[in-house]
């Protein structure tokens, strides 16, 4: 199954982070939250574990979602990745008001 596949590399992946090695058991790897240990500490050890793992950044990148695209062509274009809650003017001298 993918799911349980893709789980399984991330707790491997979390084990090499953790400096549990890379075959380390999934299954026996512990989670200290950054509210227990000291989010100081834990920054440390990550900057560690990719220092000393040249691969580890682009595994964990290839973790993250990936970023929209987007592309803005012209004079006074926007784009925007995502939602705009504000006021977007690109007129000369316009007036924007925003009643709440």
């Amino acid at each position: 199954m993918p799911e349980i596949d893709a789980l399984l590399d991330r707790q491997r992946l979390l084990a090499r982070v953790l400096k549990r090695g890379a075959d380390a058991d999934p299954d026996r790897v512990n989670v200290t939250s950054p509210a227990d240990a000291g989010a100081d500490r834990d920054m440390r050890a990550l900057r560690e574990a990719l220092r000393d793992s040249p691969g580890l950044a682009d595994e964990l990148s290839a973790l993250l979602p990936e970023r929209p695209a987007v592309q803005a062509d012209g004079d006074r274009s926007v784009a925007i990745a995502g939602n705009n809650s504000g006021i977007i003017s690109t007129g000369d001298g316009a007036k924007n008001t925003l009643h709440q």
